[in-house]
């Protein structure tokens, strides 16, 4: 589920992946209130909130970059998700540079 694309296309396992999946566990944390239910009943019935994709083709778009922004949540953390969750695992921050960011 919170795989990073080069595991799905490769055997080498990097720590830029973990940093992926990192990125994604808390994209779900931050959006979960945030996101509009799956669809009317679930939202008239008070059903959880459909957070992460359910299909396969709406997690190769998460992987591709595609994640909606976070709303209503600060822009430092918004940013920092949205690096973690970078496509190209060259340009996703390393762990020493996550701890430098002073709201973590």
């Amino acid at each position: 589920r919170y795989t990073a694309k080069e595991l799905l296309n490769d055997l080498n396992r990097l720590p830029s992946a973990d940093i992926f999946s990192i990125g994604l566990m808390l994209y779900e944390i931050a959006s979960i209130h945030t996101m509009e239910p799956a669809n009317e009943i679930d939202g008239i019935l008070g059903r959880p909130l459909r957070s992460l994709p359910t299909e396969r083709e709406e997690w190769h778009r998460l992987r591709d970059g595609a994640a909606p922004p976070l709303v209503g949540r600060p822009q430092t953390m918004a940013n920092m998700v949205q690096a973690l969750l970078q496509p190209n695992l060259d340009r996703r921050p390393t762990v020493s540079q996550l701890l430098v960011i002073a709201e973590i």
